[in-house]
């Protein structure tokens, strides 16, 4: 890695004007690049903010450009969080890459590369915290070394999608298809037939989906918790434009539910910030809507992948055919930014070893056969 050739450059626009966003563009296109969809040049563009700064780090080896990665410079308060729990925060300059799938040519490592942007970054930049979002793991080690922690590590699933829902239910554990038919057909008889689910792709039904993800939302956890509200209505019809859209929502006869947020985008099908009403959680509204969505995946316009996102949970686990270990590349490149990056591993420490102690006693267990009134 020696040879590579790393500089930073701000964006001023985002638009054809630019010559460096029209090289970004031009990079994207290329037949031997990869790019994911939250790095991509257009969706970037949708999610602009005013007062954002987007700096591009382009890498070169041998005058050939390799990769650029986009990040996203802006001030906000880092929170100091035990679970939920938030203890406090502080002020921050924040360089962020929101994705670790930047657009990089194929054969060369995403990992090495966004190690050696915040290298880069944290001497060149101005800023007091670096972090690189859902980035994959080598098998065993979590230490990133030169000055860099990795925060986060979960386990994350996918589907290498097979020839067709048949094979891919045959790939599943019997007990697990058991479990998705026989709560799909107990949430079909709680909503005495009015049970159903469609598909949102095209802009006009942009306006109508905005709607129902803010009504579920504002019933889930998320919405109590005021955490992955739904992207704005204009952000949604962009997509939709450019046919990314394919969104998911569960019906009881005209209330939904249920939503999955979703994108596909060259091929990899994305699920992001699924959410139901907690009304409806003793009927598992979420793992129907995914039992159900899934299926609708193979009937026109098949993915390659499914890509459940970054973090651990049970119905990931449940339905993926394949696990990776992801998480936050972070570094810290002043004093303020040193001190606010040592609170937030201390308590992420202070978290694992809580979390650890309450399964040990069986805190958790008994929490829960309480809440399910098991006594």
């Amino acid at each position: 890695m020696d040879d590579l050739r790393l500089e930073c450059r701000q964006l001023t626009t985002l638009d054809d004007n630019d010559p460096l966003f029209r090289e970004w563009v031009s990079f994207v296109d290329g037949a031997d690049v990869r790019c994911g969809f939250w790095c991509d040049p257009a969706v970037c563009g949708m999610s602009w903010r005013p007062d954002d700064e987007l700096h591009l780090v382009r890498v070169s080896r041998a005058g050939q450009r390799i990769a650029v990665l986009p990040f996203r410079r802006y001030r906000a308060r880092l929170g100091y969080y035990i679970g939920l729990l938030r203890l406090g925060s502080t002020p921050a300059w924040i360089m962020r890459l929101a994705d670790a799938e930047f657009p990089v040519r194929v054969g060369e490592s995403r990992v090495d590369i966004a190690r050696r942007a915040l290298v880069h970054l944290r001497c060149a930049a101005d800023a007091d915290i670096l972090f690189v979002e859902n980035c994959p793991l080598e098998s065993g080690t979590y230490r990133a070394g030169h000055g860099i922690r990795v925060r986060n590590a979960q386990p994350t699933y996918l589907i290498d999608v097979p020839r067709d829902h048949t094979a891919y239910l045959a790939g599943l554990k019997a007990r697990t298809r058991q479990t998705l038919r026989r709560k799909t057909r107990r949430l079909q008889q709680a909503c005495d037939g009015g049970l159903s689910m469609r598909c949102f792709r095209t802009p006009a039904e942009t306006v109508r989906l905005h709607g129902l993800l803010e009504r579920v939302w504002r019933r889930s956890w998320h919405g109590a918790l005021e955490r992955q509200a739904p992207p704005s209505a204009g952000f949604l019809e962009a997509v939709a434009e450019r046919g990314w859209l394919r969104s998911y929502v569960l019906f009881n006869g005209e209330e939904p539910i249920a939503t999955a947020l979703g994108f596909q985008y060259r091929g990899t099908f994305l699920d992001e910030a699924p959410a139901y009403d907690r009304a409806w959680q003793a009927h598992s509204p979420g793992l129907c809507l995914f039992h159900l969505l899934l299926e609708d995946l193979f009937r026109a316009d098949v993915p390659n992948v499914v890509d459940f996102g970054f973090g651990y949970n049970q119905y990931k686990a449940m339905l993926g055919s394949r696990r990776e270990m992801r998480g936050q590349l972070w570094t810290a490149a002043t004093e303020r930014g040193r001190a606010a990056l040592v609170g937030q591993v201390a308590c992420d420490a202070t978290y694992r070893a809580g979390k650890k102690l309450t399964g040990k006693l069986g805190f958790v267990r008994r929490f829960k056969r309480r809440l399910q009134g098991g006594g």
